[in-house]
C-alpha cells in the first residue's frame, strides 16, 4: 500500500508535492537508527529521531537524556513548519533563514512547490524533427472506397 511506503524526507517531498491527494494522509519521519520504522521520539542530545525500539536501545544505559514525542504531519509544509510540527523548534538558530542547517542545506528542501497544473497542451505529443530522428512513421490511412455513398454514412 502507498500509505505504508517508507520514504526518506527528500523522497517524501518529491512524491507528495506532485499529488495533492496523496499529501492528505499522515506521515512521519523514519527512525535514524533502523530506517525501517516510523519515528516516535526525538532526542535533542543525539539530535536524532527514533522508533520506540531503537529509543530503548539508545537510552537503556543513559536515562537522563531529555526526549520528546514526535508528531506525524500531513500536507506539504515548509522546512520551518516541518521543524515546528515535529517538535525540533527548541533550537531557534535552525529557524533563522540566514543560518544554513546541515539537514536542510539543499535549497529544494526549504519549501514545497505547488503541484504543476497539467494543461491540454502537455498531453499532446508534439510533431517535430525528433519524430523523424527516431524514425517514427505515421500510419497510412487507406482512402475511402469510390463507390461509397457519403450521404448514407
Amino acid at each position: 500500500r502507498a500509505d505504508t511506503a517508507k520514504l526518506c524526507l527528500p523522497c517524501d517531498m518529491h512524491v507528495h508535492k506532485a499529488n495533492t491527494v496523496s499529501s492528505k494522509h499522515s506521515r512521519s519521519l523514519l527512525c535514524n537508527s533502523c530506517y525501517s520504522s516510523s519515528s516516535s521520539i526525538f532526542c535533542p542530545t543525539h539530535t536524532e529521531v527514533y522508533c520506540s525500539n531503537c529509543d530503548y536501545e539508545a537510552h537503556v544505559s543513559v536515562n537522563h537524556h531529555e526526549r520528546r514525542a514526535v508528531e506525524s504531519f500531513c500536507g506539504c509544509p515548509s522546512a520551518v513548519e516541518l521543524i515546528l510540527l515535529l517538535g525540533f523548534g527548541g533550537n531557534k538558530n535552525i529557524l533563522k533563514e540566514e543560518n544554513k542547517d546541515e539537514v536542510f542545506n539543499d535549497e529544494s528542501l526549504l519549501f514545497w512547490d505547488a503541484p504543476r497544473v497539467v494543461r491540454l497542451n502537455d498531453l499532446i505529443v508534439p510533431v517535430d524533427d525528433d519524430a523523424v530522428q527516431h524514425e517514427i512513421q505515421a500510419f497510412d490511412v487507406p482512402p475511402l472506397p469510390k463507390d461509397r455513398n457519403l450521404a448514407c454514412g
